[in-house]
């Protein structure tokens, strides 16, 4: 079913939004905003999107896409790129209506590019408004090192829509941490894609966290193209009232001796749903593949649902494989164990939660100038399910 659309989406309002950029990026703006009207909505009829209702949005009262405000330490800005730099921008591997959407009207695109054998730290905090598009390159050439925070907050919004795309470039060799952290509205639509792609010998960890939004509908893909790559994928999810977490991980293995890693821990109140489809693809040739995948729910109230369906596609010979899921209320005996130490059910339930998420939230980096990054994402997830405003 479409989502309601107004007058803010059109080619018009596109035009005069950025009329002042370079011919290059107004074509590719252009370009993308017809692929984007010609492409169909998604439908409860496709695979991917029937688990998610997307009647419940309307944003025909968006009356301006675009703006807010993005702070950057450690990433360059590239959408005013110079003609020579017009490819460098992120590509989806598949594209999707929203990922057009993004193309057609992001703004503040961020690059974070690391010379072979540098390292670097970098943060992106984006603020939106009622309709915002982040969109971020990282690029790590040979050997290089860098740790990424990125973070989608919006304190206000009642009704938005924010759709992403972050592609990841791992060369041969490079280590990347890359956190990323989404805290909108209470009534707002995520729609995300995040891509990686490991080269030989790479070693690539992703935190993924999902505290804020009405819908959240999530692409998460990483493929291990190169000999000996590693990636571990961490996501952390809360939710309440009505939310709606929907998350698609695929890991594709295309080369020999890759390992990878997943575990997602969601958490659950009010008549919140969550949906994790986890894809493991072991392609041919890829022998002495080394993969696994774990789900973890924790239901909080008789009305919380969460869906997990893990998946092994395996092509090839020599491979181990594996997946677990598991979904159930709180341990009563936990409870009362730790209420009978003197703490309240509300602060026992709260330290539960806490260590439930533990094993996720500590492969998030800190320490440095990045200790305030496992406060801030545990802070967002416990607010959530605690029914707390960002300030409360």
């Amino acid at each position: 079913m479409p989502i309601p659309l107004g007058s803010a989406f059109s080619r018009e309002a596109l035009e005069a939004r950025f009329r002042d950029e370079p011919d290059w990026l107004k074509t590719r703006r252009r370009l993308a905003w017809e692929r984007f009207e010609s492409s169909p909505w998604p439908s409860r009829a496709d695979e991917e999107w029937r688990r998610t209702d997307l009647a419940r949005l309307d944003y025909r009262g968006i009356a301006r896409l675009g703006g807010g405000q993005t702070t950057m330490d450690g990433a360059a800005l590239f959408g005013h790129a110079p003609e020579s730099c017009e490819q460098a921008g992120p590509r989806p591997s598949r594209e999707t209506k929203f990922t057009a959407l993004n193309e057609a009207f992001a703004e503040a695109e961020a690059l974070v590019h690391v010379a072979p054998g540098a390292t670097r730290l970098a943060s992106i905090v984006r603020r939106g408004g009622e309709a915002f598009f982040p969109r971020t390159l990282v690029v790590l050439e040979e050997r290089s090192e860098a740790v990424v925070v990125e973070v989608e907050e919006d304190d206000s919004c009642r009704s938005g829509l924010c759709s992403g795309l972050a592609e990841l470039r791992v060369g041969p060799g490079a280590k990347l941490t890359y956190v990323r952290v989404q805290v909108l509205g209470e009534g707002v639509g995520n729609f995300d894609t995040i891509q990686a792609t490991l080269k030989a010998g790479s070693d690539v960890t992703l935190v993924v966290a999902n505290a804020g939004g009405q819908l959240t509908k999530q692409f998460v893909e990483a493929s291990l193209v190169g000999e000996g790559a590693r990636l571990g994928l961490f996501g952390l999810t809360a939710g309440a009232r009505s939310q709606h977490h929907d998350i698609q991980a695929t890991i594709v293995h295309a080369a020999p001796s890759t390992t990878s890693d997943v575990l997602y821990r969601t958490a659950l109140r009010g008549r919140a749903r969550s949906v994790f489809v986890g894809t493991i693809q072991v392609k041919k040739g890829a022998s002495k593949t080394d993969a696994y995948e774990a789900s973890r729910n924790l239901l909080l109230s008789k009305e919380a649902r969460a869906d997990s369906i893990p998946r092994l596609e395996i092509e090839t010979d020599d491979v181990r494989c594996g997946h677990a899921s598991a979904t159930g209320p709180l341990d009563e005996e936990q409870l009362f164990y730790l209420m009978s130490r003197g703490l309240t059910a509300g602060e026992a339930e709260n330290l539960i939660v806490e260590g439930f998420f533990a094993d996720a939230l500590t492969r998030a980096p800190g320490g440095g100038e990045l200790g305030w990054v496992p406060d801030f994402v545990r802070g967002s997830l416990m607010r959530v399910l605690e029914g707390r405003d960002r300030h409360g």
